[in-house]
């Protein structure tokens, strides 16, 4: 994974979100967070993963796993 992938991911999940397709964009804000942690977990897009997947589940209503993000 590199940094142009994770932004891919997180775009597109963006798009997605902005649909409405809220599981398909939680696939890919997962997915970019997983290549964020890989790359380096301390930077700061593992921040802007998580922050993308606290929206996503507010957006589904898991509120709980938005404050956990």
């Amino acid at each position: 994974p590199d940094i142009p992938t994770i932004g891919a991911h997180t775009e597109t999940g963006r798009l997605l979100q902005a649909k409405g397709q809220f599981l398909e964009a939680r696939t890919h804000f997962i997915n970019a967070l997983r290549d964020a942690e890989t790359i380096a977990p301390d930077a700061i897009e593992v921040a802007i993963c998580l922050d993308d997947l606290g929206t996503i589940h507010e957006d589904l209503g898991q509120f709980h796993d938005a404050e956990q993000a």
